[in-house]
């Protein structure tokens, strides 16, 4: 079943990164050193996999800050574009599928070395820890969307 690996990758990677919203007034904006201290906690990993995995916490860092600042621009762009009374919306939205077919690409292939290193780096014990961390990230974000489910229902049905 070809959804399973993408699916446990994206899991540990939720996984790894939820750690540090664990105390968000401590965690708000975690370092990959942060982050690789508590993953290694965790996971009880190696110094050897903490030099693996420190890496791949930097590059996904990394993709965060561009697709951040990239949507920023995007949307300071559009908002020039729309206020013209000539805007071109179809340009616009020509430039924001290409943004987000080549972020969608980038998260992609970090997502398969997330897999590479869950697959060929974690022992068995630590994916199934790994495994462990992702349900518990799996929950919080259900919890999450319930309450804004709920906030969202009560805001429809407010006067």
């Amino acid at each position: 079943m070809k959804l399973k690996p993408f699916v446990l990758v994206a899991l540990l990677a939720l996984a790894v990164t939820g750690f540090a919203q664990a105390d968000s007034d401590r965690f708000a904006n975690p370092t990959t050193e942060r982050l690789l201290s508590l993953t290694s906690e965790h996971l009880a990993l190696t110094t050897a996999q903490q030099d693996r995995l420190r890496p791949l916490l930097q590059r996904a860092a990394a993709l965060r800050s561009e697709i951040r600042n990239r949507n920023e621009a995007l949307r300071a762009a559009s908002r020039h574009e729309l206020a013209r009374s000539d805007a071109d919306l179809r340009a616009l939205s020509r430039e924001r599928q290409a943004q987000v077919a080549e972020e969608l690409k980038a998260v992609d292939d970090l997502r398969q070395q997330f897999l590479a290193f869950y697959q060929n780096v974690l022992n068995p014990d630590q994916q199934a820890r790994a495994r462990q961390l992702m349900v518990k990230r799996l929950e919080r974000i259900d919890r999450l969307r319930q309450r804004m489910m709920a906030f969202s229902d009560a805001a429809a049905s407010s006067p």
